[in-house]
């Protein structure tokens, strides 16, 4: 138990020295968290850092679930591998309300969060199709790809925090 309390210690202080400088912040009460008392902004680094691993390893995921159903393989439609994917993107979707919550944002007001939720609806459409819907092949190559370029430009949309993400300096 020391062992955890030191742990937890050690990663409230590192939350703690990186402060979130953001305009959209508003001022958050105090909750007393491991015997100390924080603020929930003083959790955000911790939140966001997860946030991106479960966005990272949900797309790998999808990425080699995606590239052996193209290979004519059964496990990634196992229900333990697709258990184990809903389980991650609902971690990702915990995560994602966390940090809306914590910088105080309505996703459909900022331009960049509109974004990132159009192409996430897309994004699952077209996986749901390069996955399992679709009965043709080639269809189901064209919306992996897809879906897979919609993952990417995501990442480039949250990122530069801009609706056209990658684009945006063009």
């Amino acid at each position: 138990m020391a062992n955890l309390n030191e742990s937890l210690s050690h990663l409230y202080q590192k939350a703690k020295s990186h402060p979130l400088q953001c305009p959209h912040v508003k001022q958050v009460a105090a909750v007393p968290i491991w015997n100390e008392m924080m603020t929930v902004m003083d959790v955000y680094p911790v939140v966001r850092w997860v946030h991106m691993a479960l966005v990272a390893t949900s797309g790998a995921l999808f990425v080699v679930r995606g590239v052996s159903v193209m290979r004519g393989a059964a496990w990634p439609m196992t229900p333990v591998v697709r258990r184990t994917s809903v389980l991650i993107d609902s971690a990702l979707l915990g995560a994602a309300v966390t940090l809306l919550y914590i910088l105080q944002l309505n996703p459909f007001a900022v331009g960049w969060l509109t974004t990132k939720i159009v192409f996430l609806l897309l994004y699952i459409v077209l996986g749901t199709f390069a996955l399992k819907r679709a009965r043709n092949p080639g269809v189901r190559l064209w919306c992996f790809l897809a879906s897979v370029l919609c993952l990417g430009f995501m990442v480039t949309v949250a990122r530069a925090h801009h609706p056209l993400g990658i684009f945006a300096g063009l």
